[in-house]
């Protein structure tokens, strides 16, 4: 793909399966359960690795497979 695939989790079995994909590179981190605390952490990660800049915009996608929680699917666009 033309821009990169950052896969964020807290999971580092996750983090590993993630890692053959093609294009994909998973970043193993703290995420929060509320959208606007979970965008910022993982925001502050990505420019303390040099995966981003300051300004720069990332789009944050998340699909919670239990569709019942109360934080399930969400796509964010944030500047960080």
């Amino acid at each position: 793909p033309p821009v990169p695939i950052i896969a964020t989790t807290d999971s580092d079995v996750t983090a590993r399966r993630l890692a053959p994909y093609w294009g994909v590179l998973p970043v193993c981190t703290d995420i929060a359960d509320n959208v606007g605390v979970a965008g910022l952490l993982i925001g502050q990660q990505l420019v303390r690795r040099n995966l981003a800049a300051h300004g720069e915009r990332v789009v944050l996608v998340s699909v919670n497979p239990d569709v019942a929680s109360t934080g399930s699917n969400y796509l964010k666009i944030q500047q960080l």
